[in-house]
């Protein structure tokens, strides 16, 4: 579980944008990675750069937890498609920078239960992410968008009915953060595993 004790007294920053050039009208897009030497392997950078390139709405993509080398190429793709991006590299706390977004996206192609979305959705962020195991586990249709990984138009799609829709958005994060908190928070998985414990057949 998540250490959802971190994320008392979170809150956007209003000089967030500003500071990164980023437009305040724009939708803007969070993906939290572990990616080292440009390898992105399952976690679907390219894949979510081209369905923003297809987009007509106003997006924005801030990306945490590269290396330099893999920023640099992250930069180099969203210049070519001409998407928006911000490549914010590694930090030591994610969740500073992460709840000044509006959606927390992993376009993965395949994922255990995933901490980044499980702390986004904590924060109140409503998700956008690939319709594979673990990331189906945690996310229900109340708290955010699935679609296939590989179904460009369907992620282009999704894109733009959240940056339609603040309204929606809103709901979905109130919705992912009380799953969380109720589900998948240390405290509620420990009492659990406990009870796993208590249950087992004396020997």
């Amino acid at each position: 579980g998540s250490d959802l004790t971190r994320l008392a007294g979170l809150r956007a920053d209003p000089t967030f944008r500003r500071r990164h050039g980023i437009d305040p009208s724009a939708l803007l897009l969070v993906l939290v990675a572990r990616v080292r030497g440009g390898d992105f392997g399952k976690k679907g950078h390219m894949r979510l750069l081209e369905a923003m390139n297809g987009s007509r709405a106003g997006v924005h993509l801030i990306t945490i937890g590269e290396d330099e080398e893999s920023g640099k190429l992250l930069r180099a793709e969203s210049l070519r498609l001409k998407v928006r991006l911000t490549t914010l590299g590694s930090m030591a706390e994610p969740l500073v920078d992460l709840v000044n977004a509006d959606v927390a996206v992993l376009p993965s192609l395949f994922e255990g239960l995933p901490r980044s979305l499980m702390e986004a959705m904590a924060t109140g962020l409503p998700v956008l992410a690939s319709d594979v195991d673990g990331i189906r586990e945690l996310v229900t249709a109340e708290c955010g968008i699935l679609v296939p990984p590989n179904d460009a138009s369907a992620w282009t799609q999704a894109i733009e009915e959240l940056a339609s829709n603040p309204a929606r958005r809103r709901l979905m994060g109130e919705q992912g953060s009380i799953r969380v908190r109720e589900h998948y928070g240390a405290e509620k998985m420990a009492r659990d595993h406990i009870g796993v414990y208590r249950n087992l057949p004396k020997r």
